[in-house]
């Protein structure tokens, strides 16, 4: 039997890391943009390019993961509450790392819901 020609490559084509993982950078920049209406200040663009160029996501800041936030809720088709994604309230504690920290966040977030 003759051996599978898929087989035969020696190497796979490789794709960045990013791109790999399903992340699009140019997709990336016009979501940020979206962000922006003014545009993306000079800094920010480096920091989100180099992120780019390093194959990474780029990090968000807290009024970028609030935006986004929104607008997954507003997209969602099955949602019947999406009609008021504006009024979203993001919370961003992704800088907490102790369990204490954690446990009252926690607990403040089910006293403000």
């Amino acid at each position: 039997m003759p051996p599978c020609p898929f087989h035969l490559q020696t190497s796979a084509p490789t794709l960045p890391k990013a791109v790999a993982a399903g992340l699009d950078p140019t997709a990336e920049l016009a979501f940020l943009e979206e962000v922006y209406p003014a545009g993306i200040e000079p800094e920010r663009r480096t920091c989100l390019e180099g992120a780019i160029a390093a194959d990474q996501a780029a990090p968000l800041t807290s009024k970028e993961l609030t935006w986004a936030g929104r607008i997954a809720w507003r997209n969602n088709s099955r949602c019947i509450g999406r009609l008021h994604w504006r009024s979203l309230i993001v919370r961003d504690h992704r800088g907490l790392e102790t369990p204490d920290a954690i446990a009252e966040s926690l607990r403040e977030h089910l006293t403000l819901a």
